[in-house]
């Protein structure tokens, strides 16, 4: 194993250390020079300097709020062998005492590891990356990777495994591989990396992690990012942290033999790449799975909170129309109305006296506020217009979760007959979370609907 490998070995596995040389700290204007030690570990990276050249330090250690300007930039040589770069590092401890040997302690979130510029005749056209998830199950391979060995005693041994997965967006490429625990993902964008934008390129690069996360259930981290061709060939490396899940995968138990249902990851990847409301999407099925693993009656309360703003984003972004002419009338007639007392209400403000002025004006901010549709009716629109059937539970569910909070009466006993009824809402609200961001993404096919068992239905 070369230098390089254990370096990347060691952040695998955790726990190790590595020696920092010729480390330079640049803060708040000023630079310092000394040596150090990285400690992996987790949930963030421990750094230790120790200063031998050395300018002013603020060494204000009172809580304040941290600007872009206070943060750190922190390189040197690891190991004696590669280029390293911290960026954007907390405002570290300093130790008391007088420099040098003044030491600096502290967390940071990542660590790049920046090799050599690639010559013009070895760099490709395309921008790639490759990341490793760690302790990532690929439940969706569907074609062979051949592998050969050969020694004095067997000759020529060769062997096949069905241990990955590719498909493209009109973006970029992916690919994805099972190797031993560990998840490797592949990427190339279609666009000429010396035409277009660093920034969209890590845009597309983190919206296949997200769609990945979505179809798995599993939060996608990869804890090594590499990056070339670019200007220089970049690692970037991450703890390794537990990774949010949830049960309640859009997918469940199916079996992805057919590419009709890992076509989602495509449609998913391309939708947040493209859509004004690719972040709203992204943030609930985040919020879906950071709540996984908490209690049944969190998780609940959330995905019910969770589906009542995700039918609001996707109502106003995609306005369906009236399922009938009396909706259409009914809906011209409450802004006609809310129009009308609005004006009323306008014109006695102006000759009214305290404290009725300020009654009026709290009556005006709820008229202009009101909403002619209420969860309901929108998300009973929204499935109309996808033409969604046999989900009247899913918003049944949802009103039972939702009620107890909105009126300040949480359950306070936790009897069978209360957690059954937890398990049965969270898990229907949960799919009609998941049926709608599908629907969004221009999916058409089979799907999971909890029940809060999972069940095959086709939308």
């Amino acid at each position: 194993m070369n230098p390089e490998d254990e370096i990347s070995s060691a952040f695998r596995k955790g726990g190790g250390r590595l020696v920092l040389k010729n480390v330079v700290v640049r803060a708040s204007g000023t630079r310092h020079k000394g040596d150090g030690i990285l400690t992996i570990a987790s949930p963030r990276f421990l750094l230790d300097i120790t200063i031998s050249e050395f300018g002013p330090f603020d060494s204000d250690d009172r809580p304040r709020i941290i600007h872009r300007k206070d943060f750190w930039d922190v390189r040197g040589t690891a190991e004696d062998i590669v280029a390293f770069r911290c960026p954007k590092v907390p405002p570290a401890h300093i130790s008391k005492g007088s420099p040098p040997g003044t030491r600096l302690s502290g967390k940071v979130d990542c660590f790049d590891v920046i090799h050599q510029l690639v010559p013009d005749e070895f760099r490709g056209k395309w921008m790639r990356v490759h990341g490793v998830l760690p302790n990532y199950e690929l439940t969706f391979a569907d074609e062979l990777t051949t592998t050969s060995r050969e020694n004095a005693f067997w000759g020529k041994v060769t062997s096949s495994k069905v241990d990955f997965f590719r498909s493209e967006t009109k973006y970029f490429k992916f690919g994805f591989q099972q190797c031993d625990s560990d998840t490797q993902v592949f990427f190339e964008s279609k666009s000429d990396w010396r035409k277009c934008s660093p920034f969209d390129v890590m845009r597309q690069w983190r919206s296949l992690l997200k769609a990945l996360s979505f179809v798995t259930g599993i939060e996608a981290r990869p804890f090594i990012e590499v990056f070339s061709p670019g200007d220089k060939w970049l690692e970037r490396y991450r703890p390794i942290r537990p990774n949010p899940t949830t049960n309640y995968t859009p997918f469940g138990t199916l079996s992805f033999v057919n590419k009709h249902e890992t076509s989602a990851i495509a449609l998913m990847a391309e939708f947040l790449c493209d859509s004004p409301i690719a972040d709203k999407i992204s943030s609930t099925t985040n919020l879906t799975r950071a709540v996984g693993g908490k209690s049944l009656r969190l998780a609940t309360l959330v995905h019910a909170v969770l589906f009542e703003g995700l039918v609001d984003v996707l109502y106003e972004q995609i306005a369906p129309p009236p399922r009938s002419e009396e909706e259409r009338k009914a809906d011209e007639a409450f802004e006609r109305v809310r129009t009308a007392e609005q004006n009323e209400i306008t014109n006695k403000m102006k000759t009214a006296e305290e404290p009725e002025a300020t009654a009026y004006r709290r009556l005006l901010g709820l008229l202009t506020t009101a909403k002619a549709l209420r969860t309901k009716e929108k998300f009973e629109r929204l499935a109309a217009h996808y033409k969604l059937r046999g989900l009247e539970e899913c918003l049944d569910a949802w009103g039972k979760a939702r009620n107890p909070v909105a009126h300040g009466a949480l359950w306070s006993v936790d009897s069978p007959e209360v957690i059954e009824g937890d398990w049965r809402n969270g898990s229907l609200i949960a799919s009609a979370i998941n049926v709608l961001i599908l629907k969004s993404i221009g999916y058409t096919g089979r799907c999971t609907k909890w029940n809060p068992l999972p069940e095959t239905i086709s939308i």
